[in-house]
């Protein structure tokens, strides 16, 4: 009886384990498609990316192949050291007010 029953169990064990095993497969399987899926995916976002790249690269060179004229540029400079000057004696101006006030 005993050795009946322990055959029995082992069966049962074998079983279970034997379903535990396919369903363990299936997850794999499963696991294996969604990560082919996601890495074909990755790959076509990787070449979209490459393109969008290439496209704004061209439109940068074409940006800077029409240039600003040269007044333009000239006045540019001059406006960029106005606002320098304008800082510095602002700057200036602060430090004499602060020493004035101290007095």
């Amino acid at each position: 009886k005993k050795l009946g029953e322990a055959l029995r169990n082992m069966e049962e064990v074998k079983a279970r384990a034997e379903e535990d095993v396919k369903k363990k497969a299936a997850e794999l399987e499963d696991t294996q498609k969604s990560h082919e899926a996601l890495k074909e995916q990755n790959e076509k976002l990787a070449a979209d990316l490459k393109v969008a790249n290439r496209k704004a690269a061209r439109r940068k060179s074409k940006a800077k192949k029409v240039e600003e004229p040269a007044d333009v540029a000239i006045l540019k400079g001059m406006v960029k050291g106005l606002k320098t000057d304008l800082a510095r004696e602002r700057k200036r101006r602060k430090e004499l007010e602060s020493k004035l006030s101290k007095r």
